[in-house]
């Protein structure tokens, strides 16, 4: 029997969404110490993306194997990382250590999610939005773990010892039997011949757009905010943190409120808030009104990985879609703030800022666009849907 409800998942969410987003806050301090352009510190963003792309690509059948990986690799990434900025050895090798780290992170997050997910009916986007919410958990602590946690302690110094939390699933998983965990949910890709690939390639590219768009915001949204309005770092750190409690928030409301009958309206009118309020974002006329608008981009954020998680777990897509649909997360949140980096470097940030909004807008055009004999939102019920 696998086990979708274990408290180590949303404890590991916790850890990951600490160490996949800390770059955010950090990188404003590492640009200045370095001297990094903005398409250098968007490339070094990348890399931890890229490496989280790779993890979910490469993920095992063996949810053993895949944990222990996921683990030393995210320790040993975090740990190298740390050296790399103790004694500044340069952006090269603090790429390949993020990589590294992001591999281990990919491997975790995509096989929990899959694990999680299943869950039957609408208990599946509940318990997705949950762990969901303990990612944001760990992204809001972030700047704490890297500015206010043992202050007598260097930067690099915090990050090493951040880095041995990583360890934990492995060695809750050392002496445990797990099972696979796609084993358990209906798949019907192979069987449905092009049309159900159609639908699977739609949903890897939403996945795409999708993880392009919150990693661009979250990377770059305190370099905006240092830019444009708060003007010190210090101040501008603290930005991310209020985006995330914002989307953790917006999660667990939907966790214990969302019905299945309204899930597609949620992710409309989700996707369509967002797109306004980061508009609104790039023209905000004062610190307040930009954490205002922060606050709200968080909020409306928040229900979208989980809705399409679920929904693409609900087509019965196969484990190979699936897991090509995590890996594209992985690969736009890797690709979306490098060309935001070097669309700023063309010239401004502020115009920068129009690539998630343009990622925002092709997600609800793509989501909504008109398809005829989609396989419905529940592998269970035979009539026919719209995606």
């Amino acid at each position: 029997m696998i086990d979708s409800s274990s408290w180590i998942w949303p404890i590991t969410f916790v850890f990951a969404g600490a160490g996949s987003t800390f770059l955010g806050p950090f990188l404003p301090r590492l640009a200045t110490s370095w001297r990094l352009l903005d398409h250098q510190a968007g490339f070094l963003v990348s890399s931890l993306f890229l490496g989280s792309f790779t993890g979910t690509l490469l993920l095992s059948p063996k949810l053993r194997r895949t944990v222990f990986v996921g683990s030393l690799s995210a320790c040993i990434g975090l740990l190298l990382f740390a050296v790399c900025v103790e004694r500044n050895l340069g952006i090269l090798v603090a790429v390949a250590s993020i990589t590294v780290m992001g591999f281990g992170l990919g491997q975790l997050m995509s096989s929990i999610n899959l694990l999680v997910g299943s869950a039957e009916g609408g208990r599946r986007a509940r318990r997705l939005a949950w762990i969901a919410a303990a990612f944001c958990l760990g992204a809001i602590l972030s700047p704490v773990l890297t500015t206010v946690v043992i202050r007598g302690l260097s930067v690099s110094a915090r990050l090493a010892l951040f880095a041995p939390l990583f360890l934990l699933p492995l060695l809750w998983a050392s002496r445990r039997e797990l099972s696979d965990p796609r084993s358990s949910v209906e798949t019907h890709t192979q069987g449905l011949g092009p049309q159900a690939w159609h639908t699977a390639w739609r949903c890897i590219v939403l996945f795409l757009i999708y993880g392009g768009v919150e990693a661009s915001v979250v990377s770059w949204m305190p370099m905006v905010a240092a830019r444009y309005q708060l003007g010190t770092l210090g101040k501008a750190q603290w930005i991310t943190s209020i985006f995330w409690m914002s989307l953790s928030a917006s999660r667990m409301v939907m966790a214990l409120l969302q019905q299945a009958s309204r899930e597609v309206d949620t992710l409309r009118a989700s996707t369509i808030g967002a797109a306004l309020s980061l508009v609104w974002l790039i023209a905000a006329p004062s610190p307040v009104a930009l954490i205002l608008t922060c606050m709200i981009a968080g909020v409306c954020l928040g229900p979208i990985f989980p809705l399409l998680l679920s929904s693409s777990i609900g087509y019965g897509l196969s484990e190979r879609a699936l897991g090509m649909a995590l890996a594209a997360c992985g690969l736009g949140a890797a690709v979306f703030p490098s060309i935001l980096g070097i669309v700023a470097s063309a010239g401004s940030l502020r115009g920068a800022m129009m690539v998630p909004i343009v990622g925002l807008c092709l997600l609800l055009i793509l989501r909504w666009w008109p398809q005829r004999n989609t396989i419905t939102l529940n592998p269970q019920v035979t009539k026919v849907t719209s995606v």
